[in-house]
């Protein structure tokens, strides 16, 4: 009995023995053997870096507008098996985060290692979240990025993915520059998630990005974006560019694009939106090229501005036949053959140049190479050799077929003509700047190289101010400016490069302004308008309404013109104040630059229409009312003191009938007054253009709307 007792005993220490032998092998194989490897791995486990973002830099205009810039928000999470109570903490933080409680409790009891609650909420919430002391839920630093002003130069920003960081535009090209080095700090944390303290904690703060200037004018881009959405929604066109370019230094004031899209909601448009058609989209310039071959052939001494040339006859190449849309009977000299565009002349002056030099001439222009502009994509067009050593290709070159070329790059050639024969690189960047404003880095103008003579650039200049004067170009007069220009309409390529597209035509204008000071080089063209076709009836009127808006805004003063042509419709009578659609930064510089006073009516970023949009200038110092909206397609515009022509080009984009009532050819009253919602028709009475007090029209009894003055107070 005692013996069994013992045994028992002897089994249980020996058990126990061998129990504890073996945890302390395991200990000298844990804390002596592997120490390092086991203390490393603890060490991993319970310290580590944490990143701490850096703010995005903001993107400037040239005025130190803000076009795009960087929100500091806040992602919060939670770690599910830290949560103790997840309907509890469900239902505290369902009020505060606006989720609904099912959600949140599900998210807190998941299996996962941890889950999202809410992303990009302000401060305050995540303040009210993190207040209310429940377990396993953090918050996360993060920044949104947002464009104040929407779709203006849209294509120009380019976007910035929130989550799966694509960029586009200048987000993309300038990121060196913007994105700036996140922070870090070393430290430890426990089990819990709490801080544990070391004093020999490593910190280092974040470096943010710096702020880019650009060449864009906000006032100058929303002309030009304003002008072509209305051109291309008016001749239901498919797409459409403009550029608009310093020739003196290459700086780019303007690029427009259409269709457009908001980088705020990029993800909600089509593809082929976000397509920048005044870098990306190559078009056969037509007739716009014709003025460069005529420079090169001056300065290579094979015509003179005395030649004529007989454009009476067809010419025939094979079985091809190249005539003129107006022929002319008589012989042309070389202005003319500018003037009245004529294919065969160019032809004619073509052969005496010679493939060969006409090719070189053209790469020199910059065609057939990127221009380097800071903007991603950007297309080098089509300049083959091969097509200007066949008599058939040279010919057809000679009036802007068989090669491509961007609207950037016909713009930058452009130039050269306007600043005495330089060809200057497209700047879009003027500055690099900290987050004062201060600026570190700056770009001067580039001047790739001469192109010409400035006798031979001017007597080319002087040449296409004919064009506007007498020929196709007349819709591009600007009252009290020179205009000179060159209009061009051109077929377009199938995709495939296979022929052209029956009916399809590019209409584009190249205009610049003064002539006789060039300050601007504007090019507009329309792709695949409906109805009108021809470049001087569909973009050269929109050439000349931004040269109309953008030229006082640049101080450039009116100096007469040689002869007095009729405007362009859109630039009749041009109000001293355009701030209808404007965005309400730039009514407010615009007013201010003017010597007038804004007083703002309503909520919104967008003008609705102001009190200075019709009849005389406020004398400097008046307040002028500017009703705002969030958009302002949606109200009803002012159409006081327009032609009528121009009343139902504004009104033609929204939809709304027009009943006319009257006689003359200027609206002098308006049912419903501005900024009252769109109605199902709209009442324009007309009159004589001599009413100085110009009103909205009293509507009958019953259907009287409320007045809206359109008086500047003060």
């Amino acid at each position: 009995m005692r013996r069994g007792r013992y045994f028992r005993f002897g089994a249980l220490y020996l058990g126990f023995g061998v129990v504890f032998g073996a945890v302390l092998v395991r200990l000298v194989w844990v804390q002596v053997v592997n120490y390092d490897f086991y203390a490393e791995r603890a060490f991993k486990q319970q310290y580590g870096r944490s990143y701490l973002p850096a703010a995005r830099g903001v993107i400037y205009d040239r005025n130190m507008n803000a076009l795009a810039l960087s929100r500091p928000l806040y992602d919060l999470f939670c770690i599910p098996r830290l949560v103790g109570d997840e309907r509890a903490a469900a239902r505290m933080l369902a009020p505060v985060l606006g989720e609904e409680e099912e959600t949140l409790a599900r998210k807190c009891a998941s299996a996962a290692e941890s889950e999202w609650l809410a992303r990009e909420v302000s401060r305050e919430v995540a303040t009210k979240a993190l207040a209310l002391g429940l377990a396993g839920v953090f918050a996360e630093p993060c920044e949104r990025r947002i464009y104040p002003e929407g779709e203006l130069a849209c294509h120009v920003l380019g976007y910035l993915g929130p989550r799966d960081g694509a960029r586009a535009g200048a987000e993309r090209t300038l990121d060196v520059y913007l994105e700036g080095l996140p922070g870090f700090f070393d430290g430890g944390a426990d089990a819990a998630g709490r801080t544990l303290p070391d004093l020999t904690q490593n910190f280092v703060p974040p470096m943010n990005g710096l702020g880019c200037v650009l060449t864009i004018d906000m006032w100058c881009q929303y002309v030009a974006e304003r002008e072509l959405v209305a051109t291309c929604r008016k001749y239901e066109a498919e797409a459409g560019a403009a550029v608009v370019m310093d020739p003196r230094t290459g700086a780019v004031l303007a690029l427009a694009s259409y269709p457009n899209y908001d980088p705020n909601r990029y993800g909600e448009y089509r593809p082929e939106c976000w397509r920048n058609n005044a870098v990306t989209s190559a078009l056969e310039p037509g007739s716009i090229i014709k003025p460069f071959l005529v420079a090169a052939a001056l300065e290579e001494g094979v015509v003179t501005t005395r030649d004529i040339f007989d454009c009476s006859q067809a010419l025939h190449l094979g079985r091809y036949r190249i005539t003129d849309v107006k022929p002319s009977p008589e012989p042309l000299t070389l202005s003319q053959v500018i003037e009245r565009s004529s294919n065969i002349g160019v032809v004619l002056v073509g052969r005496r140049l010679g493939g060969r030099r006409y090719y070189e001439y053209l790469r020199r222009f910059g065609f057939g190479e990127r221009t380097g502009i800071d903007l991603p994509a950007e297309n080098p067009g089509v300049l083959r050799y091969d097509e200007f050593t066949r008599p058939l290709g040279r010919a057809y070159a000679s009036f802007g077929q068989g090669l491509s070329a961007t609207p950037l790059q016909i713009t930058t050639a452009a130039c050269a003509l306007a600043n005495g024969g330089l060809l200057v690189k497209p700047k879009l960047v003027e500055a690099i700047v900290d987050e004062n404003g201060r600026p570190l880095r700056r770009f001067e103008p580039e001047v790739q190289r001469r192109v010409l003579s400035p006798e031979n650039a001017t007597a080319v200049l002087r040449m296409t101010e004919l064009v506007v004067e007498r020929g196709g170009g007349k819709l591009a007069h600007v009252p009290g400016y020179r205009v000179a220009g060159k209009t061009g309409t051109s077929e377009v390529a199938r995709d495939n490069g296979r022929g052209y597209i029956p009916g399809a035509y590019a209409s584009s204008f190249l205009g610049i302004v003064p002539a006789d000071d060039p300050r601007l080089v504007v090019f507009v063209t329309i792709r695949k308008p409906r109805g009108e076709f021809y470049g001087g009836v569909v973009a050269a009127p929109a050439c000349a309404a931004i040269a109309a808006d953008v030229l006082p805004a640049l101080k450039v003063t009116p100096a007469g013109s040689p002869r007095l042509t009729l405007p362009a419709a859109s630039a009749l009578s041009p109000p001293e104040v355009a701030l209808r659609d404007a965005p309400a930064s730039v009514a407010a510089r615009r007013l201010s630059a003017s010597g007038l006073r804004a007083r703002f009516d309503g909520k919104g970023s967008r003008v609705l229409w102001s009190s200075a949009d019709s009849g005389p200038l406020p004398p400097a110092g008046s307040v002028v009312i500017v009703k705002v909206g969030d958009d302002a397609r949606a109200a009803m515009p002012s159409l006081l003191g327009l032609s009528v022509r121009e009343a139902m080009r504004r009104l033609g984009p929204r939809g709304i009938p027009v009943r006319v009532e009257g006689a003359g050819g200027w609206v002098v009253g308006q049912i419903p007054p501005p900024g009252a919602p769109l109605p199902e028709e709209c009442i324009l009475t007309v009159g004589d253009r001599g009413r100085r007090r110009l009103r909205p029209a009293v509507a009958p009894a019953g259907k009287r709307p409320r007045r809206t003055g359109t008086e500047a107070a003060g």
